[in-house]
């Protein structure tokens, strides 16, 4: 689940492109209208829901009246923890609790008020959970809800443990706050399914969730039902313990067989799954060669590399030890093994953990340890060993699709196509170039110019992260003819036509991205930067306004306004909105190194700390390299004082392997090149650094510098005019 697009991202690809002097355009697209409530309300109106998914309110709807019939097993459903998943925000009760970020140092706080749960972080408005995703077994996390967009809370309550911590995947620098947006592919296993706007994967037409109901293991009820009101006799439903093992076991699968990633195939969506229809029709699964990552949910992998499972011949389901809706108690959890293995019931063996000889099978063979992708949580493994070892380590082997259809061959067009998204999305989690190399690699082998618009995208976006920006236009602009356009492939191609020098084609894509999701901060600090570089200010102010209301704790709209007053000369103010960008997102390694190359143009003493700050933050070569470059200006400008020119000079030379347009890097070279007294080769390096960043002012008084040394009075003038208009 991905939440607002990061600022170093767009430093390191494109945003730079937007606030470093691109050519002006003419508005030809007004503002999209907000929505008219405040960002804390919800929306009265959402527009048309996406048509061409299942109607999933009416099917649950219709799930109500299943205990008139089976009250017993309706209420049994109920107290279990996937009848639970999805609750009230209203029904919980713990300690207040405190938590600070280790990497950012916001205080992050929970605790009831008026009888609901109140989170905050110091730095904007409290956000009042109106929902809970989680049983409670293993889980409690919170949701708030703005515009159609439901977003998880920064602190979820562990029930093992007794305690609050971050929520899973916010122990990283630069984490979403409040910001993160539950997709459709969140809501698929801890809700029944709703309506999204056309175009989004985010948007909800209503943002009212229910726990799991029958309908999500027996599909649509409502022919039975009207039937059974009628008296015409039972019209068919769906029992999975009447359906083949496979398509059984595809039931759970939906949810309990993760992998490493899940993808929808070509023209799929979320909420086309269906019980008793393959999950492979659907949704492609994918893990590494000799993987053994034990996960929170990994039950669906592991179960079938078991030798109690491979020896059973399909006739291990999930329900032979799971009964979905028992209506007493279970008395003997290893009954299952007993019956196979025909050990009888009296038997006890040995266990070290135990004070006494235990009859229990499952303790000893299935053991329980915390899981890789969520703090706090123990979990039992699936994989049946005689002597269980745990591991909780991945894999970098190659990427196996597990559920695989037995008709599709791994050589087949559609098979290579789908493996080239999955290497793109392992990209995506991983970082890992070998991902990307191959994601790219299988794409752009296999990709048919007139199918498959996910595969486009995906193509799109590995090619962006290797600099290919003329073949990423090409591919987003294939993805949205083919469509339906959705709205990230919009904000996609919006950002590489502003990286093409088309700011009028960008900022029609942009907004046509806003009108379906208003609710992304982010893409107003996108919208802000365009108009900014379109000249039109009072646009560009309206635009960060609205990006800050959305998210007060968001430091694109201070760096965007940064650079606005470095334009305008102004590098007082500039630092001053660059401040604030670190003060209110103090985890975010872009405002760290934005502020850090400021200081540095003002030859401020407080430049270093900045610098080591981004580093301590920032992950991934791009943004290491540029970290290297700003850290060789630091080197050479403080030869007197701690300084030294063989570290700046390998410093730049390391940022421009990782990036040859590096502006730092360049200026680095471009002084040390004249300290030897090739002027000429200065001026060079020089003229490529205030190309690649025209708002460096040390970049354009090293090239001053250099076209004096060559006798260029007239130039050297205008770079030095420049400089100091930009603070030096």
């Amino acid at each position: 689940m991905k939440a607002r697009a990061p600022l170093p991202a767009l430093l390191l690809g494109l945003l730079p492109a937007l606030l470093l002097g691109l050519p002006a355009c003419q508005r030809t697209s007004p503002a999209p209208s907000p929505d008219a409530e405040s960002p804390d309300a919800e929306a009265p109106d959402l527009g048309p829901p996406d048509a061409s998914a299942p109607d999933w309110l009416a099917i649950t709807a219709a799930d109500e009246q299943c205990a008139d019939c089976h009250p017993d097993i309706v209420e049994a459903w109920r107290r279990r923890p996937m009848g639970q998943s999805w609750t009230r925000g209203a029904d919980f009760t713990a300690p207040p609790g405190q938590v600070t970020h280790p990497l950012s140092g916001l205080t992050y706080t929970a605790r009831p008020v008026d009888g609901a749960w109140q989170f905050e972080d110091g730095q904007g408005p409290a956000r009042v959970a109106d929902q809970i995703v989680g049983s409670g077994a293993h889980t409690r996390s919170f949701i708030w809800s703005s515009g159609g967009v439901m977003r998880l809370m920064p602190l979820t309550w562990y029930p093992e443990a007794e305690r609050w911590d971050l929520s899973p995947g916010y122990a990283v620098a630069d984490h979403p706050g409040f910001q993160r947006a539950i997709s459709e592919d969140c809501l698929t296993c801890h809700a029944n399914p709703l309506p999204t706007v056309a175009g989004s994967e985010i948007r909800f037409t209503t943002t009212t969730a229910s726990a799991l109901s029958c309908s999500r293991c027996h599909g649509d009820g409502r022919p039975h039902v009207a039937a059974m009101l009628s008296g015409e006799g039972e019209a068919q439903i769906t029992n999975p313990g009447d359906l083949p093992p496979a398509l059984a076991a595809d039931v759970c699968h939906a949810c309990h067989l993760q992998g490493e990633l899940r993808l929808l195939r070509s023209g799929r969506r979320w909420a086309d799954l269906t019980p008793g229809q393959p999950l492979s029709e659907t949704v492609a699964v994918f893990g590494r060669a000799g993987g053994d990552d034990f996960k929170i949910v990994s039950q669906g992998s592991r179960l079938p590399q078991s030798r109690c499972a491979q020896g059973a011949k399909d006739a291990l389901q999930c329900a032979t030890c799971h009964p979905p809706h028992p209506t007493g108690p279970i008395a003997d959890r290893a009954a299952p093994c007993r019956q196979c293995h025909q050990v009888p019931e009296a038997t006890r063996c040995p266990d070290p953990a135990a004070a006494e000889p235990q009859a229990d099978c499952v303790r000893c063979h299935m053991v329980k340890a915390g899981t890789s992708d969520i703090p706090h949580v123990q979990m039992t493994d699936h994989l049946i060993r005689r002597r269980p070892t745990q591991s909780t380590e991945g894999t970098e082997g190659p990427l196996l699709w597990l559920n695989r259809p037995a008709d599709l061959a791994t050589t087949a067009p559609e098979a290579l196509r789908l493996l080239g998204r999955a290497y793109a999305e392992a990209h995506r989690q991983s970082g890992r170039p070998s991902d990307r190399a191959e994601a790219r690699r299988l794409l752009e082998a296999h990709l048919q110019p007139s199918e498959d618009a996910e595969g486009w995208f995906d193509l799109a976006s590995m090619r962006r992260l290797d600099g290919d920006l003329t073949g990423a236009l090409a591919a987003v602009e294939r993805a949205l003819q083919l469509g339906p356009p959705r709205s990230r492939w919009l904000a996609a191609a919006a950002d590489l036509r502003v990286a093409s020098g088309d700011l009028a084609g960008g900022l029609k894509a942009l907004d046509a991205a806003l009108a379906i999701d208003p609710q992304i901060a982010a893409r107003w600090a996108r919208r802000g930067a365009i108009l900014m570089s379109a000249g039109d200010q009072a646009g560009a102010l309206a635009a960060l306004d609205r990006s800050a209301t959305l998210d007060p704790r968001a430091a694109d709209p201070h760096l965007i306004r940064a650079a606005m007053a470095r334009l305008s000369g102004d590098l007082t103010e500039a630092l001053g909105h660059l401040r604030r960008g670190v003060r209110v997102d103090p985890s975010d390694a872009q405002a760290w190194l934005t502020l850090c190359r400021a200081l540095l143009d003002a030859r401020h003493a407080e430049a270093r700390p900045a610098c080591d700050q981004a580093r301590r933050l920032a992950t991934g070569p791009a943004a290491a390299a540029h970290l290297d470059g700003a850290l060789a200006r630091w080197h050479l400008q403080h030869l007197s004082d701690g300084g030294d020119a063989a570290t700046a000079a390998q410093l730049a030379q390391r940022a421009l392997t990782a990036d040859t347009h590096n502006a730092d890097g360049l200026t680095v070279h471009s002084a040390l090149a004249l300290a030897g007294g090739d002027a000429a080769t200065a001026a060079k390096l020089a003229q490529r650094a205030v190309t690649a960043d025209p708002m460096s002012a040390e970049a354009w008084w090293r090239l001053a510098e250099a076209l004096k040394r060559r006798g260029d009075a007239s130039g050297a003038a205008t770079a030095v005019s420049r400089a100091k208009k930009l603070g030096w």
